[in-house]
């Protein structure tokens, strides 16, 4: 009975206190997140929940500290759960979170895993065999130290103060979190090296606990886009000086490889079809894009490794659905086949099963399976141009790849009356935006597949389509 009435007043304050919805919260002990001072609490995270404010004031919803004492990682959680908290702005999502609590789809920024050293001892600790790295408790960095360092000695500490008394005293080689956090003491003091790890990108969200009703999330998720959308938490990264370490988090970050129509890279610019399909899709729900054009197993390893946010355009195949989240919507079609000298028409398919005939295929590429049927000898090319210049010189009999794509080249290279395509195929092959095996992957995935289908039926889709001569797919 003492349980339920702790509760019922718990949500009677949050009703009705001073005739607004109160939503309790915590400083947490993680400068430069939190930052308590004369009384106040500044810092990133505290700078962001004045802004919340200002905006939620609207609405009369208001965020307030339940005291200013810095809680640990564990302590904030475990009261969230309990509702003795309803909000907390700045924690990472896993599996776990996302079952115990309800959260905002858009972050607050995205960041990296890094180590920090004491100055000069960079090398010596990637380089030793079984270094003592120090964690804080409770947070995702520390559910992935043994990946990151299978052979290392894990000390646990319960703030990153303690962790750092401890690196000083050398006690400890390195300690594992994250770039904000490592990248500010980093630039605070002269004494430590902040060192950058090829590892998951991951993002900080607002979460709150399950007892928060659906319309006051939704307040406040309304409250965030409204601040991002006036850059107002990209000044507040930059004025805390770590803008260095983290990024806004309605950014976006792709992985793509040279293929027009549907993407490429001409005067510095990424264009294509489904380039712009993906931008636009993504303004309309609120994130901004970045793209890099990399050769495909680059791109491919990097999405393994996690440290971006997506790749487009991909095939679906059995292999890469272990390691990618795709969209549920196509974004594109492709008619796949094999472009061959015209002067081979009539022979063309006896030679495609002559082992002694040779085809082309582009490194990196997943292949439908109908192309393990022929029975040509197979050679590895970097890209479509090149395995169209193969096949016009005579030094392979045949190019394996989208009709659209070779298309291209043909017509680029002035290849039209010497080249034809025969397809593998009736079946028009999907493709798709793949995000990353995480949880910001899925939450992107969900958003992308609803926004793409929305804007298929819009006249603009119909004008995108029509500029690169597409009617339908």
């Amino acid at each position: 009975m003492k349980k339920i009435a702790l509760v019922i007043f718990a949500f009677f304050l949050m009703e009705v206190a001073f005739s607004q919805t109160v939503l309790y919260t915590y400083v947490q002990a993680a400068e430069p997140k939190y930052i308590v001072e004369k009384g106040t609490v500044k810092g990133i995270c505290g700078d962001i929940v004045e802004a919340l404010n200002r905006e939620l004031s609207k609405q009369r919803i208001r965020i307030v500290y339940r005291d200013l004492k810095a809680k640990t990682n564990a302590e904030i959680l475990e009261d969230l759960k309990k509702g003795k908290i309803q909000i907390f702005v700045g924690l990472g999502l896993n599996e776990e979170r996302v079952k115990e609590y309800k959260y905002i789809s858009v972050p607050l920024y995205g960041l990296n895993e890094a180590l920090l050293v004491l100055k000069g001892n960079a090398t010596q600790v990637l380089t030793k065999s079984n270094p003592k790295v120090g964690v804080i408790g409770s947070t995702l960095t520390s559910l992935n130290v043994e990946r990151i360092f299978p052979h290392g000695k894990t000390f646990t500490y319960s703030t990153i103060i303690e962790a750092l008394d401890a690196l000083s005293k050398r006690s400890i080689d390195a300690i594992f979190y994250t770039s904000l956090s490592l990248g500010y003491y980093a630039s605070k003091f002269e004494n430590f090296e902040l060192v950058p790890l090829i590892a998951e990108k991951y993002y900080h969200y607002i979460l709150f606990s399950k007892d928060v009703p659906d319309k006051i999330v939704q307040a406040v998720e309304s409250a965030l886009r409204s601040i991002i959308s006036r850059n107002e938490v990209t000044r507040i990264l930059s004025f805390y000086g770590v803008d260095r370490y983290v990024k806004q988090g309605n950014l976006v970050e792709l992985v793509t490889v040279n293929w027009p129509p549907y993407h490429y890279l001409e005067d510095n610019k990424v264009r294509g079809v489904d380039v712009e399909v993906i931008e636009k899709v993504f303004i309309n729900l609120g994130f901004v894009v970045s793209i890099q054009v990399l050769p495909p197993p680059r791109a491919l390893q990097m999405m393994v490794q996690k440290t971006v946010d997506g790749i487009f355009s991909v095939w679906k195949t059995a292999e890469r659905e272990e390691i990618l989240e795709y969209s549920t919507e196509p974004l594109s079609f492709t008619r796949e086949g094999f472009w061959y000298l015209k002067e081979n028409e009539m022979i063309i398919h006896d030679l495609l099963n002559n082992r002694n005939f040779i085809c082309a295929f582009v490194n990196g590429y997943g292949y439908d399976r109908t192309f393990e049927t022929f029975k040509c000898s197979r050679l590895q090319v970097d890209s479509d141009e090149q395995g169209i210049k193969l096949v016009y010189r005579g030094k392979v009999g045949a190019f394996a790849t989208d009709y659209r794509s070779g298309l291209y080249w043909v017509e680029k290279l002035g290849y039209n009356q010497k080249l034809s395509f025969i397809p593998v195929s009736k079946e028009k092959r999907p493709q798709y935006l793949a995000f990353s095996k995480t949880i910001h992957g899925k939450i992107l995935s969900q958003l992308f597949s609803q926004g793409l289908k929305k804007f298929k039926s819009s006249s603009e889709y119909s004008t995108v389509l029509g500029k690169y001569g597409i009617v339908n797919w």
